[in-house]
């Protein structure tokens, strides 16, 4: 009889990925009889950072005909909503709370319907260390450790690191908040303007929640000042076209490949949102076609482009911020940050302008860190992440997007290795794929993973 800490399967990380996969895990007809892990850690399973909000002002940045948990089920998640609120349809941008609350239900759902055992364990993993006879134990900071013959890192985004000049600075400054800390953010004076380091979707996030109930101006700045494009008011489902005519080009080359693939939908009558989700199944072997120099190239000179169109917003959530600009109770700043300074229970920031150059200076009573989460997984502070790299069980990506994969995805060690019997599902398959955050790809990588893993055991 099994030990009570001993599994077949232990899956560490207990947001999207990892309850997601926990659940493909427990309907899948080999793993019958099994025992799985999920080491959720102090969150409810299904929530991690993205979908933990119950602010219902936070919307989807994806329609709801795209949310599915499931593939070959394209309308699950419409179903599940209809259920709660018949008017809601494939087009609509519904809260995260309740995304939140439908990942929660198809893990009790699988739980129920399942042959194999879950204990879903709220404990933060440590360490994941090989034993001699095969598997490995994952020693917890808060519990026992478990025993597992296969393990699934299913482990979400790193938060972002400071820009200079204060990433010379030691944790914990006055007035430095991060995007997640909602107590810290809520307690900031009504009336002191707020500088949001960012222009992508999670400063909007922020925009939204600092203005919601306060008259303060808040101030977004980044290196060019992209905002999010909108999402339009009545979204198609995407369409897959034959791969285009630029696979293997250079990173200028895609760029002006997909401008004029854009070009054409719009004098066709349609738009350009379609060129774009036409684009996404081939995005990966575009991504791989790519020699390692014109990957480095578009990761730090086209991306930025590409994520404001790709990445959009909720057309409501659009319009919200277009009235805030309007407004003047919001800014958005293009520039680079030169120098900061506490100031009056503040800070002062120097900043240069992108347009004329210009030497200006802002006086905020916080500044919040929405610049995008870390892909440098050596740089990362996570006492799992720094075992896993300091063993070589795992390995970075030669430009740092993510981890070191093999043609299958399969995790590879510091020296090459494919690992078979240690797994990874999460966005840090960027490296390999480039798509890896959004719901429809990272539901394929999941079936992928669990696939392999019950074919390993």
């Amino acid at each position: 009889m099994p030990l009570a800490h001993e599994f077949d399967v232990a899956v560490v990380g207990g947001g999207y990925s990892g309850s997601l996969t926990t659940a493909h895990l427990l309907l899948h007809s080999a793993l019958a009889g099994r025992r799985i892990a999920l080491l959720h850690g102090p969150t409810r399973p299904g929530r991690g950072l993205a979908y933990g909000t119950w602010d219902d002002n936070l919307l989807l940045n994806v329609p709801a005909g795209n949310m599915s948990a499931w593939d070959g089920q394209p309308l699950h998640f419409v179903q599940h909503l209809q259920r709660i609120d018949p008017s809601l349809h494939e087009g609509s941008f519904v809260s995260r709370r309740l995304y939140g609350d439908y990942l929660e239900a198809q893990l009790q759902q699988a739980r129920k319907a399942s042959a194999a055992e879950l204990q879903a364990l709220p404990l933060s993993a440590t360490a994941v260390v090989p034993l001699p006879g095969g598997g490995f134990r994952v020693a917890t900071h808060d519990g026992p450790a478990v025993h597992a013959r296969r393990v699934v890192l299913a482990l979400g985004h790193l938060p972002p690191r400071w820009p200079a000049p204060w990433d010379a600075l030691p944790p914990g400054q006055p007035g430095l908040l991060r995007a997640d800390d909602a107590a810290a953010l809520q307690a900031l004076p009504a009336q002191a303007p707020v500088l949001v380091l960012g222009t992508g979707l999670t400063a909007v996030d922020l925009l939204f929640q600092l203005s919601s109930h306060a008259p303060r101006q808040v101030l977004l700045l980044s290196r060019r000042g992209l905002l999010p494009q909108a999402h339009r008011n009545s979204p198609q489902r995407p369409t897959t076209d034959a791969t285009p005519p630029w696979h293997g080009a250079d990173a200028r080359a895609l760029l002006r490949g997909l401008r004029e693939a854009a070009q054409q939908r719009v004098q066709a009558g349609g738009d350009w949102r379609d060129a774009v989700n036409a684009l996404r199944p081939h995005t990966p072997a575009l991504w791989q076609a790519l020699p390692l120099r014109e990957r480095a190239r578009f990761a730090a000179r086209l991306a930025p482009y590409w994520d404001v169109h790709r990445h959009r917003l909720a057309p409501v959530a659009a319009h919200r911020l277009a009235a805030l600009r309007d407004s003047g109770q919001a800014q958005v700043l293009a520039g680079r940050v030169l120098e900061a300074a506490p100031d009056a229970g503040g800070w002062r920031v120097g900043w240069r302008a992108r347009a004329d150059g210009a030497v200006r200076a802002l006086r905020v009573a916080a500044v919040v860190n929405a610049t995008g989460p870390s892909t440098d997984l050596a740089a990362a502070d996570d006492p799992l992440l720094k075992q896993l790299l300091a063993t070589g069980q795992i390995a970075p990506d030669p430009l740092r997007l993510g981890l070191a994969l093999g043609p299958d995805l399969a995790l590879l060690d510091a020296q090459g290795r494919a690992q078979r019997d240690l797994f990874y599902v999460g966005p840090w398959l960027r490296a390999a794929r480039w798509e890896a955050t959004a719901v429809p790809e990272l539901r394929q990588h999941v079936r992928n993973i669990v696939n392999a893993v019950a074919s390993s055991l």
